[in-house]
This record gives structure tokens, sequence and C-alpha cells, in this order.
């Protein structure tokens, strides 16, 4: 699934018609990788692209949709700064119900990049398919090995539904 994902770029992602400060206008896309905000001639590839990890806060009000992004290399200009440094805020504009539309996506896409971070911690690492294929490889092996210490006579019988069962022996 996740190669799928990964070989089309633009699979989950929901655009969104916004505009800057200046009045320019972007498509807005919001997926599990996080926020990209594309030109109107390229829905591919994202001008920029604030990872759901960079990600501080999201905000709507009214017909302004904002995000706040750690930016670990922006520096406090002097040490009376208040609040968190490296804090950048974004903000695109629409109307209310688009807005709000967007907001209620970046939510529910983030509540999906938190909940498939979690279950890939309980998963472990992902395996790769020469792995995977080695352990079912080492697992017939066994199967085999099991069949040449003498279970030859054994016999595994399944009922098909009908009253006439299948058998197979090994």
């Amino acid at each position: 699934y996740l190669t799928l994902v990964e070989s089309l770029p633009t699979y989950g992602v929901h655009y969104y018609e916004v505009k800057d400060k200046q009045g320019i206008p972007w498509w807005l896309g919001i997926s599990y990788k996080g926020i990209g905000q594309y030109d109107l001639q390229d829905k591919l590839k994202p001008r920029k692209l604030y990872q759901w990890k960079q990600l501080e806060n999201l905000y709507f009000r009214e017909k302004k949709f904002a995000v706040e992004v750690n930016d670990p290399h922006r520096r406090a200009v002097t040490k009376r700064t208040f609040g968190q440094t490296g804090l950048l805020i974004h903000t695109w504009y629409a109307s209310h119900s688009l807005i709000k539309t967007i907001w209620v996506m970046a939510i529910s896409q983030h509540q999906f990049y938190l909940d498939r971070k979690q279950s890939k911690a309980k998963l472990g690492p992902a395996r790769t398919l020469e792995e995977i294929a080695m352990e079912l490889t080492e697992h017939g092996a066994k199967m085999n090995r099991l069949g040449d210490v003498g279970l030859k006579n054994n016999c595994i019988t399944a009922s098909n539904g009908s009253l006439v069962s299948t058998g197979l022996c090994y």
C-alpha cells in the first residue's frame, strides 16, 4: 500500500483554492504527510510542505486559516523575546465555510498521521519483501523437514460443507 501511495504523489491529497496575504492564489493540499502550498499550475510538487511533525498549531477564524510552524533554524533576535522561539505563522484566506472545511480536514489528516505513527510503533519496523520471502521460505523448509521425519502417514481432513470430507496426506 505504501509503495503505491509513494508512487502517486497526489494520492490522498485534498486541494483547496486559497489566497495568501498579498492576494496571490494557491492550492492548499492537505494529506497524511502534512500541509502543502502548491502553485495553481502545479499540483504535483508543493512549493512548501509543512510536515505534521513541524506544526505546533492550526487556527481558523472567519476567513483566515493559519499554521504555526516550528522552524529550528530560526534564532531569537534578542534575549528579551517572549514566547517560543523559532515559530513561524503562515496564513491563507478564503470564504468562511471553505476555511472551516480546510481546518476540519487538517485536523482529520493530523489525527490519521498520529494514528498511523502509533500503529507503526506497535508493529515495529516494516519488513521488506525480501525478508518476508525469506521467512516464508524458512517456514516452508521447516514444514518439509517435519514431513521427512516420519509423519508421512498423517492426514489432514477438512469438510467442504457436504458430508464428504476431503483429505490431504503428507
